[in-house]
């Protein structure tokens, strides 16, 4: 009887489904006072039964250098539908469902006018998933009226138009030790 207990236990454990952030493609979008980040978040469930889950996301919330998020948007792009269920000043939540052996897509982006000449992303809370990401691309596009002093993590590589400067990332199996920081001025 204990070993069959002990196995009911294993095989729950085995079938639970754990939801999994596994790779962002983002884009972000730098003028002179203010900040986009638009993109897509991917999100897997390996596990046999249905995820429905809440989960949190965060702004930078320092009030010397970034004012409230505004132009905030979570779309589950399996359904079209828009998925906010509550905001506050530096965070949202929504819901999450994923079917089971299946990956969903998130569509969420905000826009936060700066006050002071940089401008921050959160990566950090990527290790509450206790996982690296698979992937994750990043791109920066700048107004060409403005000079990048620095980088917290240095570009892959960049390349210019006419109007702007733009910046790629990609980076495998990612943990960022940090948050995305830009440093910049006006030219």
């Amino acid at each position: 009887m204990k070993f069959l207990l002990f196995l009911w236990i294993i095989l729950t454990a085995y079938l639970h489904a754990e939801l999994k952030f596994i790779g962002e493609n983002l884009t972000f979008v730098l003028k002179e006072k203010r900040f986009s980040v638009s993109g897509t978040y991917f999100f897997k469930n390996s596990g046999s039964s249905m995820i429905k889950t809440r989960l949190h996301y965060p702004f930078m919330a320092d009030s010397a250098k970034y004012e409230a998020a505004d132009s905030v948007y979570v779309y589950n792009q399996q359904n079209g539908n828009k998925e906010i269920l509550r905001r506050s000043q530096d965070c949202i939540y929504f819901p999450v469902e994923c079917p089971p052996d299946s990956t969903v897509q998130y569509l969420i982006g905000y826009s936060q006018n700066l006050k002071k000449d940089e401008a921050e992303y959160i990566l950090t809370t990527t290790g509450n998933w206790n996982a690296p990401l698979l992937f994750a691309d990043y791109n920066l596009v700048a107004d060409t009226s403005l000079v990048i002093d620095s980088f917290s993590y240095e570009p892959d590589r960049s390349f210019k138009s006419s109007d702007k400067h733009c910046f790629v990332w990609h980076m495998d199996y990612f943990m960022p030790p940090h948050n995305m920081l830009f440093k910049f001025h006006k030219k």
